[in-house]
């Protein structure tokens, strides 16, 4: 397969849905090699894809990495034949050498190769309602399929959630499909299959019509709680740093599922890889009082996550820690 020089107008003028999507099939298609070029950040001159990769990805090195990502364990070797120069820069033409489709490393023709023992009968689950996410990290949010017209915000629609009725047990579940990167579900399935923590909710298995199946907890995402009223804050802050140490201790094995399919898939811990966002922390209140809070959503964000992490840390602190007043509210205090 040769795909040149096309797949950043794709994400230019389509988005990075489509554009991914489009790759995704490329590789489903494929059964031995791929010779790929694309257009990067680094060349200049103003550009619209280079306003896309920009908005949509961040930086050439989240770009590639993603593109690699989606190819997974069928990933076996990548070189670069020719280096074309174009905008006072140097494009890489890549060879990508795959495990042919449907052999072992085909997970996504076998995900059962993983989820194993996992699956749930789809015949016990039914769905109580469907759900979609806003796009963005800081006012995300879950909004009801049927209501996505309404909302004024981007609806990312690569993932499903399910609010669902186990009638084996009689019990709520919280269904997670994702859409658009089937061996990034798989990912998560294995890190939490790994990965044990009273504070990390636990994935119960895997429907192949709902995805992966968790436990409803009732907590609110940590950004939306008011905690300059809460009494224990303190105590929380306490956990949560300790929570975040651990998450240095936290690992898990990737083995061919690593997000560098040609790394030593050596292993990998919790607070390099995951995104531990604000929103990630779900916490339930009575009164003034935090009773419990949560973590969710272990997806395989990165290998060089631990800044990132540092900076959620800092920003979570910041929201729980009381914020001082301003010199015109001490002045006023003073007055009255």
């Amino acid at each position: 397969m040769i795909f040149n020089a096309v797949f950043h107008h794709v994400l230019g003028k389509y988005g990075k849905e489509t554009a991914f999507k489009l790759w995704n099939d490329i590789i489903d298609h494929t059964n031995s090699q791929i010779f790929f070029e694309t257009g990067i950040l680094a060349e200049e001159g103003k550009y619209y894809w280079k306003d896309a990769i920009l908005r949509e990805i961040g930086s050439d090195e989240l770009y590639y990495s993603e593109l690699i990502r989606r190819m997974g364990p069928r990933l076996k070797r990548m070189d670069v034949v020719a280096e074309l120069p174009i905008h006072n820069a140097v494009r890489l033409l890549h060879r990508f050498e795959l495990h042919p489709l449907r052999s072992e490393h085909d997970l996504k023709a076998s995900p059962e190769q993983i989820y194993n023992q996992g699956y749930i009968d789809d015949e016990q689950l039914e769905a109580i309602s469907e759900f979609r996410r806003t796009e963005g990290a800081m006012n995300q949010r879950l909004v009801e399929a049927a209501e996505t017209e309404r909302v004024k915000f981007r609806i990312f629609s690569g993932t499903q959630f399910f609010h669902l009725l186990d009638n084996s047990s009689g019990r709520t579940r919280f269904g997670k499909r994702i859409l658009d990167d089937p061996l990034k579900q798989i990912r998560e399935y294995q890190i939490h299959a790994q990965v044990r923590h009273p504070r990390i909710i636990p994935c119960l298995g895997v429907s192949k019509r709902f995805g992966l199946l968790f436990e409803r907890y009732p907590g609110v995402r940590s950004p939306e709680v008011v905690w300059q009223q809460m009494e224990n804050r303190a105590d929380v802050v306490t956990q949560i740093v300790s929570f975040f140490k651990e998450a240095e201790e936290l690992r898990f094995q990737p083995g061919r599922l690593d997000i560098d399919p040609l790394s030593s898939a050596k292993s990998r811990a919790l607070i390099d890889t995951v995104d531990l966002h604000a929103n990630n922390f779900l916490i339930t209140t009575s009164g003034n009082v935090v009773t419990d809070w949560k973590l969710v959503d272990l997806e395989y964000y990165s290998n060089t996550n631990r800044e990132r992490n540092q900076r959620h840390r800092q920003a979570i602190m910041k929201m729980l820690h009381p914020q001082r007043k301003s010199w015109l509210d001490r002045l006023m205090s003073r007055l009255s």
